[in-house]
């Protein structure tokens, strides 16, 4: 049996539906698992490329039953397409992105940001900070 992997559409006024949509169809993601699309109720409607406060909880509560599904064990992983930290922010969302959403959902002390690409894979060692300030959070401990 393949395993059910979640996919979070994002923003759903933004460019992540048509990414989770293509990802969902392509052949090589169906051979090897079956995947799950997590987006906003049917009949939700959302202007392409505007913000608002309802695109950024849409794309929340995706993350969150996605969330929910994995923890219960009815899919195995989850995969996310972009969310719109402003759209966050509009509705009144106290996180930056996906990756401090899921660690306070998951109860994760430590978590990563990852990206993944045959053959590159990347884990971020830092997120959201600038670039002036890389240099002294990159320590010997963080790597």
């Amino acid at each position: 049996m393949k395993p059910r992997i979640a996919i979070t559409v994002g923003d759903p006024a933004g460019i992540g539906p048509e990414i989770a949509r293509k990802a969902a169809d392509d052949p090589r993601v169906r051979e090897a698992c079956e995947p799950i699309i997590y987006s906003a109720p049917d009949g939700s409607r959302f202007e392409p490329g505007v913000l608002s406060a309802e695109a950024g909880h849409a794309a929340y509560d995706a993350i969150c039953a996605a969330v929910r599904d994995a923890m219960d064990g009815r899919v195995s992983a989850i995969a996310t397409a972009p969310v719109n930290k402003l759209g966050f922010s509009r509705a009144g969302l106290p996180w930056k992105g996906h990756t401090d959403l899921l660690a306070e959902l998951t109860r994760s002390p430590r978590v990563a940001m990852m990206f993944w690409s045959e053959p590159l894979k990347v884990v971020l060692a830092t997120v959201h900070v600038p670039l002036t300030e890389v240099p002294r959070l990159l320590t010997r401990s963080l790597l």
